[in-house]
């Protein structure tokens, strides 16, 4: 072994455990194990777990220009979040910069139109509204 791995696994061996999630006057206290659950606001914004797997989904799969027009995002946080690839969890999202309460409303609802059933946002255009 190396030196360097050597000292690795010495300064590993040396690190406390985990904390357990504690409870405190009865209310279960988040631990950094449980912060990244799917269900749960971010910069004031809800999101159920259906709609934060979505746009994790988006963040990480959507074309720049996706992102920037059909979201559509602020350039700044569409380069943050191209940058950041993969972003997998709302918690690195919304700290991402330029991603904010206004980007993550935008993807939520982006995000509420793909999960419609049979709507495909790459396909709609306001030119395809029923005239009256």
């Amino acid at each position: 072994m190396t030196r360097s791995v050597c000292l690795l696994l010495a300064a590993a061996a040396c690190m406390p455990a985990p904390p357990e999630d504690l409870v405190t006057d009865g209310a279960p206290h988040q631990s950094a194990l449980t912060q990244d659950a799917l269900a749960g606001t971010w910069d004031g914004v809800d999101f159920t777990e259906e709609e934060a797997l979505a746009v994790l989904d988006i963040v990480d799969t959507a074309s720049e220009d996706e992102l920037d027009h059909d979201v559509p995002l602020d350039s700044r946080a569409v380069r943050s979040i191209l940058y950041a690839r993969p972003v997998g969890s709302m918690s690195r999202l919304s700290g991402l910069y330029f991603v904010g309460e206004d980007a993550l409303l935008n993807l939520r609802d982006y995000a509420l139109l793909e999960l419609e059933e049979g709507f495909d946002t790459g396909d709609w255009s306001p030119e395809d509204e029923p005239e009256d």
